[in-house]
């Protein structure tokens, strides 16, 4: 029946078909979970062996137990793989960074010698540029000092040529009013004139000595006796040209250096061109 089919697809529980003794195929048999050929054999279908099952569970669980334990070997042996092939990595790593520290340590030096190779040159440059900005400096200076002391000259001359107009113009005020009270107090005015002229030359002369103080003190800061008074030297060759680079000179010849407080004679033992 159509129905009983419906119903058997439709149900929940397992169903076994067996009809039993049938030749022919049934169309339960085709919609059941399962088909055997008799109720026996249904019944043998769905009910197991206890200890059937308990062996099987033992067995299973024996297995497992085998596999676990060859999986967990597994796993040590990759994990000591694993930690031989970090330590052979750093090794590898510290041996690579060595060289990599090594070769950015040659690199440093060879900078360094080129960067102070480059700063003596700079340095003896300036040199050579304040020596001659020293020369137009103190040119520039010997004509200011000039300049000025000729025009004090002139303002002292102005300035006695003036008190001594002003002293005649009065002597003559003097001679024309006799009166001695009038003397008197043209002696006073003559006096306090006199100590004005005194104090104006006096502070003149203060301003140009402070003047000249400061452009002393100039001189002797651009002076090359001052540079090498520091500690300085200048090296000539044995021509009394300036050494300036290692290869004007050569081994056993002759080197003369300057000092402040005189001048030394050398010979040359090595020569050594940095690179």
């Amino acid at each position: 029946e159509e129905i009983v089919a419906r119903a058997v697809f439709d149900c929940k529980v397992p169903i076994i078909s067996a009809v039993g003794h049938e030749t022919n195929w049934m169309i339960v048999d085709y919609v059941a979970d399962l088909r055997v050929p008799t109720p026996t054999a249904a019944a043998q279908k769905a009910i197991f062996e206890y200890e059937v099952t308990v062996n099987r569970v033992k067995e299973q669980k024996l297995r497992m137990d085998r596999n676990i334990k060859r999986a967990l070997q597994r796993a040590r042996e990759f994990l000591q793989e694993k930690e031989d092939d970090i330590k052979r990595n750093q090794k590898r790593i510290l041996q690579s960074a060595k060289k990599d520290l090594q070769d950015q340590k040659v690199q440093m030096n060879r900078s360094i010698k080129i960067t102070l190779q480059h700063a003596k040159m700079d340095l003896q440059d300036q040199k050579v540029r304040m020596n001659r900005n020293m020369k137009i400096i103190l040119q520039h200076a010997k004509t200011d000092l000039q300049d000025q002391k000729v025009c004090i000259d002139r303002s002292m001359k102005t300035k006695f040529q003036q008190a001594k107009v002003q002293l005649e113009h009065q002597n003559k005020k003097i001679q024309l009013l006799n009166p001695q009270n009038r003397l008197n107090e043209h002696r006073r005015r003559l006096l306090g004139y006199e100590d004005v002229i005194v104090r104006r030359f006096q502070m003149i002369l203060n301003l140009k000595r402070n003047t000249l103080m400061l452009l002393t003190s100039k001189l002797e800061a651009y002076s090359p006796a001052k540079k090498i008074s520091s500690g300085y030297a200048y090296v000539q060759t044995n021509q009394r040209t300036s050494l300036r680079s290692v290869e004007q000179v050569s081994v056993s010849e002759e080197i003369i250096v300057h000092v402040i407080d005189g001048t030394i004679k050398a010979v040359v033992m090595e020569v050594e061109k940095n690179e």
